[in-house]
């Protein structure tokens, strides 16, 4: 979950460990410097929770039953790079997502391409917003 990546990123915490030692060289009283940092922290929080909301809301569902083409049926991995390059992310941020190689990731493109017999990416995100609405062609 993308809301707890944000307590384990580091630059988070320093950012917030250095809004506590402000505060507390600038003799506020301990609770006060230990709420200020707890509060850093849990806007950090809340934030990842509404940047991964949008992008949860407008991920569309793959309709069961409609995952093959020509060459064969997509596997669930290549569904879930095909989903994400209907999202618009490249290679390497599909990769970095699903912490794969970017040589897999375009491996696991071509493968789709080749199933489906399409050419351009452009058929993928088409492709899969027909699907997604339920208009098949």
């Amino acid at each position: 979950m993308r809301a707890l990546a944000e307590v384990r990123d580091p630059w988070g915490l320093a950012i917030a460990a250095a809004a506590g030692m402000v505060a507390f060289a600038l003799t506020v009283p301990w609770p006060i410097t230990l709420a200020a940092t707890l509060a850093v922290v849990c806007v950090r929080i809340l934030a990842g929770l509404a940047l991964s909301a949008p992008a949860r809301a407008l991920a569309a569902p793959f309709p069961a039953g409609s995952a093959s083409g020509p060459g064969g049926t997509l596997s669930p991995k290549e569904l879930e790079v095909a989903q994400l390059v209907y999202e618009g992310l490249k290679n390497r941020e599909i990769a970095e997502r699903l912490f794969k190689s970017e040589r897999t990731v375009d491996n696991q493109v071509r493968d789709v391409m080749t199933k489906l017999d399409f050419h351009s990416r452009a058929e993928i995100v088409r492709w899969w917003a027909e699907r997604s609405m339920g208009t098949k062609k």
